[in-house]
C-alpha cells in the first residue's frame, strides 16, 4: 500500500486478480482459496464476460451448509452462484478512498463484508477486499467518525454471528467462554456445557428440502434463545444442525431443569417432521457436562463430554438428554 491522503484512491490499494469461468466447479474455487488465504473472493465470467463475483465468505458458508459439499463441490460454478448471489458494488479505480468507503457502508449489513468489484478497464475486473479498504480509511483520518464506529462493530459482529440463525457462532462461543472460564475457576463455580442436534435432520432435509432445513434451523436457533436468558449464558451454533450452550455458576439440579424447558420449547413449535423415528415432529437430542471449573480443565474436555453425552441419548432413542458430572 502507498502513502495514503485524502486524495488516495482505491487503485492506491491491493487489488486482486481471480477470475473463473461458469462451467469451473466448486472444487476449482476452494483449491484456489486454499492456495490464497488473502483472496477475498473469485470473479466469474462466461465466454469472456463479466458475470458477477463469489466471495471467499458465502462460498464458504455454501459449502459448510448440511450436505453443501454434495451439492456444489464437484458440480460448476454456475450452480453455486444461484444460492450465493448478492447485489454487487462496482466502482472505478479514481474512486476516492473516503468515497468508496461512504459506499460500502451504505450497504445492507449482510452484504457489509462484501469484497467490492473495481472495473479496472472496460470488461476488466479486479476484487478489493472490504477489510483492507477500511484500514486504509482509517489510516487517512486517524480518528474515526461516529459512523464509521457503529458500522466497523457491525463489521465485528458479523465475524460472531451464524449468518443463517442469527446467532452466535463457534468463534463466538470459544470467545465468550474462555473470558468467564477464568472467573468460573478463581470463582470455583460449577459450569454446564450443552451439546444438542436435531434428530433425523438428513431425512428432514430429503423430505422437505434444504431451504425448509435452513428454516428449521432458525426457528430452533430463535426457540433455544427464548431460554438461555442470563448475561453469562452463551448459545451458539457449533456447525450444521448442531447447537452448543455453556451454562455458568448452575448446578446439576437446575442443568436437568434447563433441558427440560429446552425440550418443551422445542414441542411446542410442533414442526412437522414425518421422517422422524421418534416423532412426527421436530426433535432435539442434548448431551450436557456439569464440572467444577479448575485450571486443570480445558474448553476441549467439556466439549468431549458433552459430545460423549450426546451421542448416548442418540444411542439410547434420541429425543432426550443425558448428564454427565464430573
Amino acid at each position: 500500500m502507498t502513502s495514503l491522503s485524502l486524495t488516495s484512491c482505491i487503485a492506491d490499494l491491493r487489488l486482486y486478480d481471480c477470475q473463473l469461468t461458469m462451467d469451473m466447479s466448486g472444487q476449482d474455487a476452494m483449491q484456489i482459496l486454499n492456495a490464497n488465504p488473502h483472496l477475498p473472493g473469485v470473479i466469474l465470467t462466461q465466454d469472456w464476460y463479466f458475470v458477477g463475483m463469489i466471495s471467499r465468505r458465502r462460498l464458504l458458508e455454501q459449502m459448510s451448509r448440511p450436505y453443501g459439499l454434495d451439492l456444489f463441490y464437484r458440480r460448476p460454478l454456475n450452480q453455486l452462484y444461484q444460492f450465493a448471489k448478492v447485489e454487487h458494488l462496482i466502482l472505478t479505480p479514481d474512486t476516492l478512498i473516503t468515497v468508496a468507503t461512504e459506499k460500502a457502508l451504505q450497504r445492507f449489513s449482510t452484504l457489509l463484508d462484501e469484497p467490492i468489484i473495481v472495473e479496472i478497464a472496460p470488461r476488466q475486473y479486479r476484487l478489493l477486499d472490504i477489510h483492507q479498504l477500511l484500514v486504509a480509511h482509517a489510516n487517512i483520518f486517524k480518528i474515526m467518525s461516529t459512523l464509521l464506529n457503529e458500522k466497523n462493530e457491525k463489521l465485528k459482529q458479523l465475524t460472531v454471528i451464524d449468518p443463517l440463525t442469527k446467532i452466535g457462532n463457534r468463534r463466538c462461543f470459544e470467545l465468550n467462554f474462555g473470558r468467564d472460564w477464568q472467573l468460573a475457576v478463581r470463582e470455583e463455580y460449577w459450569v454446564a456445557v450443552i451439546l444438542c442436534d436435531v434428530d433425523f435432520f438428513k431425512q428432514y432435509n430429503d423430505t422437505y428440502g434444504h431451504l425448509e432445513g435452513d428454516e428449521c434451523l432458525k426457528l430452533i436457533a430463535q426457540c433455544l434463545k427464548k431460554c438461555v436468558r442470563r448475561k453469562s449464558d452463551v448459545l451458539a451454533r457449533y456447525g450444521g444442525e448442531e447447537f452448543i450452550i455453556s451454562l455458568f455458576n448452575i448446578k446439576k439440579d437446575n442443568v436437568a431443569k434447563m433441558l427440560k424447558k429446552l425440550q418443551d420449547h422445542i414441542a411446542k413449535l410442533e414442526r412437522p417432521h414425518r421422517s422422524s423415528q421418534v416423532s412426527e415432529y421436530v426433535t432435539l437430542s442434548f448431551g450436557a457436562v456439569n464440572v467444577k471449573a479448575n485450571k486443570s480443565l480445558e474448553i476441549k474436555d467439556l466439549i468431549a463430554w458433552a459430545d460423549e453425552a450426546l451421542y448416548r441419548a442418540k444411542a439410547e432413542g434420541r429425543n432426550r438428554f443425558i448428564i454427565e458430572e464430573k
